[in-house]
């Protein structure tokens, strides 16, 4: 199917997310609801590793080896290290309160700000220079999770004001020094997923839950609120639910489509969406189990980040065929538009 033909279909279905009148490839499965990019569109690479969408409505999205590509709804830009990113592995985008920009790399964390590359790495005090997680605390500060850069383990999490780092280990109560997702809760709270369980960190002490607590896996991914007061955990053995007391686990015997969870989002209108390692997508609206793969029109059931845009539509990171952007409902355009 050429791209002419691609995008007269489009026009027949797409209800575009930043710009009227653009239009992306829509590949042969897309059938109204399914909208897949990738690398021919100009997105930098087919793995996808996070998804943001920042102040000024630009869509960004991290990849594994091509840098990162921002999304303005009809034309793509790519950075690079040619360009000043750090590293063109990313594993994380996070923009803070001043809308500043910043990249989590293997190289290091690079800040994105007023068109000027800036890098941090352990000479300026991070504890690693690879960095899998970002977050932002209710007093401002900056958290940066380490992991494996090749064959570089993990050192923590490092804490930057702005002006200083401060890096905490298993030495000050951190499960592990692997630390593939950091999430503040509404109660100042922050949580640290790792490879030894999850810590909750009150600003001054620790505590870890693990597997003897009633988490599923003592692998975490990534970590959710959601808007009921729960924190969802997606583990190497199921998805895990934390009301504050009780814990409760979801697995494919519940209608979870694969047990390695990789990214959960809550929908505006309540549903947890939960991205997994083969098994594509799954949708829990507190009752029901839906789950969306390739047959259904997704571009690969490796489904590395989630995210929902303004307009509602949900998009989906592979790790491997680019990003798949999902509609559940159409809006209509009459004469009068």
């Amino acid at each position: 199917m050429n791209r002419i033909f691609k995008r007269t279909i489009a026009y027949a279905f797409v209800f575009f997310l930043l710009a009227p009148g653009t239009q992306p490839s829509v590949r042969a499965q897309s059938l109204g609801h399914w909208y897949t990019y990738d690398v021919t569109d100009g997105l930098a690479s087919g793995k996808v590793s996070a998804i943001l969408l920042d102040q000024q409505g630009y869509l960004w999205f991290a990849t594994l080896g091509g840098g990162v590509s921002r999304y303005d709804g009809e034309h793509w830009t790519t950075f690079t290290t040619t360009d000043g990113l750090a590293h063109n592995w990313v594993h994380s985008i996070f923009q803070d309160r001043d809308g500043s920009l910043w990249f989590g790399t293997n190289n290091g964390v690079s800040l994105y700000k007023h068109n000027t590359w800036t890098t941090f790495t352990i000479q300026d005090g991070l504890a690693s220079d690879a960095i899998l997680s970002i977050a932002q605390d209710q007093n401002g500060d900056l958290w940066f999770g380490t992991g494996s850069n090749f064959s570089v383990e993990g050192k923590g999490v490092s804490k930057f004001d702005g002006e200083n780092w401060h890096t905490f280990t298993t030495q000050d109560g951190l499960a592990n020094n692997t630390v593939y997702t950091i999430t503040p809760d509404q109660q100042g709270n922050i949580w640290f997923g790792t490879n030894d369980g999850v810590s909750k960190f009150d600003g001054k002490n620790w505590h870890t839950f693990t597997t003897q607590n009633g988490l599923a896996n003592n692998t975490i991914y990534t970590i959710t609120p959601d808007q009921q007061g729960n924190i969802w955990f997606g583990t190497n053995d199921g998805v895990s639910k934390f009301d504050g007391k009780n814990w409760h686990t979801f697995t494919t015997q519940n209608g979870l489509a694969n047990n390695q969870v990789r990214s959960i989002i809550q929908d505006r209108s309540g549903n947890i969406w939960f991205g997994t390692n083969g098994g594509g997508v799954s949708q829990f609206d507190g009752e029901n189990w839906t789950t969306l793969t390739t047959t259904d029109g997704l571009t690969h059931n490796w489904v590395v980040a989630v995210f929902q845009d303004r307009e509602g539509h949900l998009w989906f990171g592979s790790d491997g065929g680019g990003v798949s952007r999902y509609s559940e409902t159409f809006k209509t355009f009459s004469a009068k538009d």
